[in-house]
């Protein structure tokens, strides 16, 4: 009976072990990065890694052929990608970056764009140059516009967010000095300009050829008549 106990506790003990040795890590933190096309560019930083096992939770669905894995030293890392997490093998590491692509995160309808993710981790998300933000479900802790680019800090959490990007207007309209916005035309087209320039130099080459010829024959006639 006791050996039972014993084996069970030993059991227990090392389920315990493992369990802790896939997740252990100090902190972790995420930035997502959110494109003009709604394609969502996120980094997940994790420190203080104390495990040969480490498992990430991913916001949102990676392209599987868009996935980056190292060390601080740039050293590519081993992993296995599941449907929610990744198991990441740190050899060592003790900081883990996890990059990726997705279009999970982002949708559009009516021209207005809806981003929802759920975070296990603090994360900072940066909206497109010049979006709107209309609505989120929660306020973030932190908010700065860096280059036109609106960049909002949250907690962990579930959120939903709505923007909208502006429209780029027709070419031609406005314009300054408060014109009609109609571009000027030229009264005559090169093709028919240029070849008309070169008319003209050519007519006032031949007068100026004439001419000197004439003065030339008028003196000749004139020594004549004096002789």
């Amino acid at each position: 009976m006791r050996l039972k106990c014993l084996i069970l506790v030993l059991m227990l003990a090392a389920l315990m072990s493992l369990q802790h040795a896939s997740c252990s890590y100090e902190s972790a933190e995420a930035t997502i990065d959110i494109g003009p096309g709604g394609l969502a560019h996120v980094t997940i930083e994790v420190h203080g890694v104390d495990s040969y096992e480490l498992t990430v939770q991913l916001i949102g669905a990676p392209d599987p052929d868009f996935i980056l894995v190292y060390d601080s030293d740039g050293t590519p890392l081993s992993y296995d990608l599941g449907e929610e997490a990744m198991t990441v093998y740190p050899v060592g590491s003790t900081t883990v970056f996890v990059e990726y692509l997705t279009y999970s995160l982002c949708s559009m309808s009516m021209g207005v764009w809806t981003v929802s993710l759920q975070s296990p981790y603090n994360f900072t998300l940066i909206l497109p140059e010049d979006a709107q933000v209309t609505y989120v479900s929660d306020a973030p802790i932190e908010m700065s516009v860096v280059e036109g680019r609106l960049s909002m800090s949250f907690e962990p959490g579930s959120y939903e967010l709505d923007y909208i990007l502006p429209t780029t207007p027709p070419s031609g309209e406005g314009g300054s000095g408060g014109g009609s916005g109609v571009e000027e035309q030229p009264l005559l087209p090169p093709s028919v300009v240029v070849p008309a320039a070169l008319a003209v130099v050519v007519v006032v080459a031949v007068v100026v050829v004439f001419a000197s010829r004439r003065r030339r024959e008028v003196s000749g006639v004139e020594a004549a008549i004096l002789d």
